[in-house]
């Protein structure tokens, strides 16, 4: 086969053009990179970061000091990032394939606080278990209920679920204290309630005791309580270790500046 002259200057001309472009391509060298400015300077969990710039990096990764952060958006004059949960105030880096761009230290500040059960609840006693920061019980009143509640976490309160306890229909507690994931007491002024299945439900105590001013419970037993005497004007400090079944009068008198330390 016989190939035409024309047709021969015409592939030699291109394979010359792509050497040239090839070499060129070889010989350019990469634009430097750099980090011209970030959107945030004191952030939150959450918030979106974006970086400006001139990224000529080889699959960039942005970190808060040893912290990833997930990449939302690339391109060679933009980065986008959310900060995770776990970010705390670091210097911020853009890392390349073999380029590290230095930023500036971030403040990350995380409020710490939020509303797991809605805006327009009263929550007026939260008691975590001693020892045990996963249990936690929670009294109040909740919008969208119509009664007060008892609500229980078993993941130290990212979630709350609410318990029904018809025997604990009381407008107001003075006291609410779980000794035990099944061990719970509570007051409301002069009635005690008792708990033994973690909150399920409850039973109201028969104390022989005068008018309860307030109770304090160390344990399954053991509790604490200062009453007004029948007679005068004089309060009564009392203990019991067999879980109100019996009680020791310890002190009496007629201040009452302990009753508030229970």
């Amino acid at each position: 086969m016989h190939l035409s002259a024309t047709f021969l200057k015409t592939t030699a001309l291109w394979g010359t053009l792509a050497l040239l472009l090839a070499s060129c391509d070889r010989d350019s060298p990469t634009p430097p990179s750099s980090l011209d400015g970030v959107n945030l300077q004191f952030a939150r969990p959450g918030d979106t970061l974006t970086l400006q710039g001139r990224f000529h990096l080889a699959e960039p990764e942005v970190y808060l000091g040893a912290v990833r952060l997930p990449l939302t958006k690339t391109s060679h004059t933009e980065l986008r990032a959310v900060i995770p949960p776990e970010a705390g105030s670091e210097l911020l880096q853009v890392r390349g394939r073999g380029d590290v761009l230095d930023g500036p230290l971030l403040e990350i500040y995380d409020s710490g606080w939020r509303r797991p059960f809605g805006a327009g609840a009263s929550i007026s006693h939260i008691q975590f278990l001693p020892g045990n920061a996963a249990l936690g019980w929670a009294f109040g009143r909740i919008e969208g209920y119509t009664h007060h509640s008892l609500w229980h976490t078993r993941d130290g309160g990212q979630s709350w679920s609410r318990m029904e306890q018809p025997q604990l229909r009381v407008p107001e507690l003075s006291q609410l204290q779980p000794v035990s994931a099944s061990v719970l007491w509570a007051s409301y002024y002069n009635q005690v309630f008792r708990s033994d299945d973690g909150g399920a439900s409850w039973m109201e105590m028969e104390f022989e005791l005068p008018y309860i001013e307030q109770i304090g419970f160390l344990d399954e037993t053991t509790a604490f309580a200062v009453c007004r005497a029948v007679q005068g004007d004089r309060y009564q400090f009392y203990r019991t270790t067999d879980g109100g079944q019996h009680w020791e009068l310890l002190h009496e008198q007629e201040h009452y500046f302990f009753r508030e330390s229970l």
